[in-house]
Formats: structure tokens, sequence, C-alpha cells
């Protein structure tokens, strides 16, 4: 059985880190958890959380598309992202030695996203032809059947995803005015092993 140490530190901005070192490991698995889900989003902005997820992948401030994905992928390692109804986590494993661009890469996609008009319009497509194909899955349809039906008018009972139609509406100032809202120091925690 491999020895852990696990750390947790509060930074004076609100920013929490957890770090666990395995004695031993040669590989690092970071994520980095904002507190911002489809719970977070008015009927008339509900999907908007994921959209910015898939959105930031076309790419930041610093980097472009190409750039983000060949900053892990081309070091052997993996990079993505997923949506809860609570949490949008990025996140990565890669070998140890990389955790500086890995850290860099992370942070670049949920701190300094581009909202290029042209990369919204782009993935409102793609992310309308995925609506559409869950009727092709029922066993993920009937999630979101249920959990309308349990709660109601709350917003937990609203799909991740969205709607084609709040998705249609979205552009680079609702994109940034969520962002803002949601993606900051104290709605953030890093966890790194």
């Amino acid at each position: 059985i491999a020895k852990t140490d696990v750390q947790i530190r509060t930074y004076p901005n609100g920013l929490r880190v957890v770090s666990e070192r395995v004695t031993g490991a040669s590989s690092l698995a970071l994520g980095l958890w904002v507190k911002a889900g489809s719970r977070d989003e008015a009927a008339k902005t509900n999907g908007i959380a994921h959209f910015i997820e898939h959105v930031v992948f076309k790419g930041t401030a610093g980097r472009t598309m190409r750039e983000i994905m060949r900053s892990i992928e081309s070091r052997g390692g993996y990079l993505n992202a997923f949506t809860t109804k609570e949490h949008t986590c990025f996140y990565t494993w890669t070998r140890a030695i990389h955790i500086e661009e890995a850290v860099s890469v992370l942070f670049d996609l949920a701190v300094h996203p581009k909202f290029s008009e042209k990369d919204i319009q782009n993935e409102k497509s793609v992310i309308i032809e995925e609506i559409n194909g869950l009727e092709d899955e029922p066993d993920e349809l009937v999630f979101d059947l249920f959990e309308r039906e349990i709660f109601g008018k709350n917003s937990l009972s609203r799909p991740i995803i969205g709607t084609p139609q709040t998705v249609r509406r979205f552009d680079r100032k609702s994109l940034s005015a969520f962002h803002e809202k949601h993606y900051r120091a104290s709605n953030i925690v890093i966890v790194a092993s």
C-alpha cells in the first residue's frame, strides 16, 4: 500500500487546493472544480454552464484550440471536462513532471476564455445535435424525465445540456455574465494527486 500525504490549503482570495502526494507515483491527476452547474442557471439560460465547458476548449486568451489539446496530449496525457448540476470540472491526467503545464492549461480554460462569436455560433449546432441525439439514448433521457417529475419547477428539474431554444440564445454577453459571476477564486477547488 502506497503512503499518501494529503494537504488542504485555502488562499486569501478563497481558492482552495487539496493535494495528495503518493509515494512512488509518476503520474498526476489534476482537476479544477468550479461551483457552477445547471442548478445555478435561470430557466432562460438553461444549459449555459455546459455550453461554457464546451466553448472554452475552442480557444482562450492565451491558447488556440490546437495549443490547448497539444499542451497535454502531446506529452502523453489526457485533458477533458464535464458539467453536472452542481459543478463544472476541467481535468487532466499526465506525468507528474508536467505539473506546471497542466496547471497552466486548466487555469487558462477556466479563467481566460476567449468566447469568440464564431466559436459560440459553431458550438451551438454541436450542442443542439447532442441534445437531439439524446432521443437515441433512452438510458440518458430517462434521467432527465425523472428529474423533471421529481424537482418540478426547481432548477434541478432542467437538463444539464439545456434545450435547443435556450442554446440558440447564448451569446458572448450571456456567457461572459455567467462566467464572471461563477468563475471566481472562491468558487474554485483544485484537486491534485
